[in-house]
């Protein structure tokens, strides 16, 4: 069993591995988080000391990065009762909207694309 549930998102963010980077792009504020040494594993005993980087209440959150799903999954649940909405980013698809608190933000619906590792991304057209 992995217990889900690091702490709640503060400062620039940090855990033990891991490293976070943020950046606002129009209404999407994009949390990317990578290993900082990509041969040392990650451990869901770490779990409980990682901080999710700050965020104001009610922005829009996508989640990037190569990490395992149990970190994915305890991030966006860090992000609940203080953002819009929380997207996942799948590479070649785009972020697909895993949770919502508003109804312009549909679950499910694809919304946005990232280019490349510069966080250059455009929304995506006619996809929902």
């Amino acid at each position: 069993m992995v217990a889900i549930g690091c702490q709640k998102p503060y400062g620039s963010g940090e855990g033990v591995n891991l490293q976070f980077k943020k950046e606002t792009k129009e209404d999407w504020t994009w949390i990317t988080c990578e290993q900082a040494d990509p041969s040392i594993p990650l451990s869901p005993k770490d779990l409980e000391s990682v901080v999710p980087p700050e965020i104001e209440m009610g922005e829009k959150v996508v989640i990037s990065g190569r990490m395992p799903i149990w970190l994915v999954v305890s991030l966006a649940m860090a992000y609940h009762g203080k953002a819009k909405a929380v997207a996942l980013y799948q590479p070649g698809v785009g972020s697909t909207i895993a949770w919502t608190h508003s109804q312009e933000c549909g679950a499910g619906s694809i919304n946005l694309t990232k280019r490349d590792s510069s966080f250059g991304w455009v929304p995506r057209k006619g996809k929902k």
